[in-house]
């Protein structure tokens, strides 16, 4: 059988990873498919199309612009009149529309927005990758922030 198309380097590296699979993952997207091909034992999971396929760019594009249109919106304090809707129903509709691709951070952005804007609770989907990712990120940022250290003793001070 061969290795369906909607698999990326990136899942095909992750994937090598996970199954213990003696491939370099240096090698390019297509190399890596000859390479797997070539071997007895292909995780099963290669030949069914990827749950986690990535979105097309003219998709992605859509998406971030309605993103930049519910954050332009929050900005100007929420003003129908300095926005692309008339009312809070479309707003809620297009950040519904957007919220599955809580990977791009431009919807977390403007979801986050939304959220304090109207008081509400929504919230948008990020895959596991992406969580892991933003909790490290929030660990070095708290880690990161200087904070006040007090030491007790006695300490001399020339000048």
């Amino acid at each position: 059988m061969k290795i369906h198309e909607s698999y990326g380097k990136k899942d095909l590296v992750k994937i090598i990873n996970e199954n213990n699979i003696d491939i370099d993952i240096k090698l390019s997207k297509k190399k890596l498919i000859n390479e797997l091909e070539k071997l007895n034992e292909i995780p099963e999971i290669l030949f069914n199309e990827n749950i986690n396929k990535n979105i097309s760019i003219k998709e992605k594009n859509d998406i971030i612009l309605k993103s930049k249109m519910i954050i332009s919106f929050c900005n100007n304090g929420c003003d129908y009149n300095r926005s692309f809707f008339d009312n809070k129903q479309q707003v809620l509709e297009a950040l519904e529309s957007i919220s599955k691709y809580g990977d791009i951070s431009s919807v977390r952005r403007a979801t986050r927005l939304i959220n304090e804007s109207f008081g509400l609770s929504l919230e948008c989907e990020i895959s596991e990758d992406i969580k892991i990712f933003l909790d490290t990120k929030k660990q070095i940022k708290k880690l990161s922030t200087p904070s006040l250290q007090v030491k007790w003793g006695t300490f001399k001070v020339d000048f």
